[in-house]
């Protein structure tokens, strides 16, 4: 199994909470997509994409690229307080989708 990496960008941008955040993130997606499960990995990416609107990009559709907003959200990003709550909603998607 290829180990799960933050793009250059989440690197960068994200604090070390929500970089953990993100890699659990990304694992869930990838299990979504292995399975085929189109809905919950858009899901799982629409969460993701709430961490970094909080820093003032965007991911994309992958979360590979960059794309800048302005200005920043400041949705859930930028110090992780949501943690429990993104990791809880993730685990029930994948957990539900069995």
């Amino acid at each position: 199994m290829t180990p799960i990496e933050l793009s250059i960008w989440d690197k960068a941008n994200l604090s070390s909470a929500d970089q953990a955040t993100m890699i659990t993130l990304k694992q869930a997606y990838v299990t979504a997509k292995n399975k085929g499960d189109e809905n919950n990995a858009q899901k799982i990416n629409e969460l993701a994409e709430q961490i970094r609107s909080g820093y003032g990009y965007s991911g994309g559709s992958d979360g590979s690229g960059h794309t800048s907003l302005t200005p920043p959200t400041g949705s859930i990003g930028g110090g992780g307080g949501n943690i429990a709550l993104i990791v809880g909603v993730v685990l029930l998607i994948i957990l539900g989708s069995r």
